[in-house]
């Protein structure tokens, strides 16, 4: 594979399956060619629908990002670039031709995105909060020279201390107008800050990034530079696995979320238990391992995520201001995807739901795809 090839990947939100979609008939290509042709479009919206009337993805509830292998060769992830009402995208298109042609140092279109940038960093204290609280993909090497208690963009022994913000675009060696990496994930802010506040960029954020986490080994199978694209599917992947990835167990954990209810685990003074009449005729040990595999944090995060996911549908039912359970909700998955990467618990989890499952098949409440 050559180095820093950059995928355009459609994730299925509901069942968290991938496809590697081909952009000017190729898998993995520059991100330059893949922003080219994205930006194209006004919107995410814009682009999926016409990627699911051409049968490229199974779903309109599609999770559109851009992936790569880092430095350390793990997996990286993008937003991606769509078109907006304001001429920076026309900019970005004009310097990636340039960034293609391994001279983006002299597009000036280049050099006017990082001077919008540092005007609307110095003028707009709302867009400066959201960039100083890390909320994009731009590097923190770059962000750190916006520090309004340091020199701009200089060590703390340099002696340059009154030069304007757009001397950025020349400092330690003048990097930032030759990484188009950088200029791109410029716009990608804008367009980002322009779209949703603070909180609701977090919310994106959180719905999204824990679930691409999720596909990491079967990303990094597929865009190996030995994978031949068609040469192996799902199936095959789990057929070769010795044992179940913890991918796969993750997804499976996850996706029984939706069946707990609120009645699943339930408090007991102060604190909380699996709900034993839940389900009738335990076999053998299955009631003990309902029991006790889960516990601990983990039992309180299921148990919030149980509870308010019943007043989520509730609220949707009755067509109620749903923006607060919403983003309860989300913070329980994290939570919960958080706490299963740590150890073992994955494995106890993974038991767990497999038993669970088995009597909610019983009792015809649940059918598995």
């Amino acid at each position: 594979m050559k180095k820093n090839n950059y995928f355009l990947v459609a994730r299925n939100r509901d069942t968290n399956t991938f496809k590697i979609l081909r952009v000017y008939g190729e898998r993995g290509s520059q991100l330059e060619k893949i922003d080219y042709a994205t930006s194209k479009f006004k919107s995410s919206d814009e682009l999926i629908k016409l990627l699911f009337e051409k049968e490229r993805i199974d779903s309109l509830n599609t999770d559109l990002f851009i992936a790569y292998k880092g430095n350390k060769k793990e997996m990286k992830y993008l937003e991606v670039i769509y078109n907006s009402k304001d001429d920076r995208v026309q900019d970005l298109r004009n310097a990636l031709v340039f960034s293609s042609n391994k001279n983006l140092s002299k597009s000036e279109e280049a050099k006017r995105i990082v001077d919008k940038f540092c005007q609307k960093m110095e003028y707009n204290s709302e867009f400066y909060n959201f960039i100083m609280n890390e909320n994009t993909n731009l590097y923190s090497k770059f962000i750190k020279y916006f520090k309004k208690e340091k020199s701009f963009g200089m060590d703390e022994d340099s002696t340059i201390h009154n030069k304007p913000k757009y001397s950025v675009k020349y400092v330690d060696g003048a990097w930032v107008i030759n990484s188009y990496l950088l200029i791109r994930n410029i716009v990608e802010a804008f367009n980002r800050f322009d779209r949703f506040n603070e909180k609701e960029n977090i919310d994106y954020l959180n719905s999204n990034v824990p679930f691409r986490k999720l596909i990491n080994n079967r990303l990094m199978i597929e865009v190996d530079s030995d994978y031949i694209d068609g040469q192996m599917n799902i199936f095959d992947y789990m057929n070769m696995q010795e044992k179940i990835s913890d991918d796969d167990k993750m997804v499976e954990v996850m996706n029984i979320l939706d069946y707990i209810g609120r009645d699943t685990f339930v408090k007991r003074g102060s604190g909380i238990g699996f709900n034993e009449k839940k389900f009738s005729n335990y076999e053998d040990v299955d009631l003990e391992k309902l029991k006790t595999l889960i516990k601990g944090k983990l039992r309180g995060y299921m148990y919030l995520y149980g509870f308010h996911k019943y007043h989520l549908d509730e609220a949707n039912k009755y067509m109620m201001n749903t923006l607060e359970l919403e983003s309860d909700v989300r913070l329980d998955r994290a939570k919960i995807i958080e706490y299963l990467r740590q150890g073992k618990n994955l494995d106890k989890a993974y038991e767990w739901s497999k038993i669970f499952t088995k009597y909610l098949e019983k009792s015809k409440v649940y059918k598995k795809d």
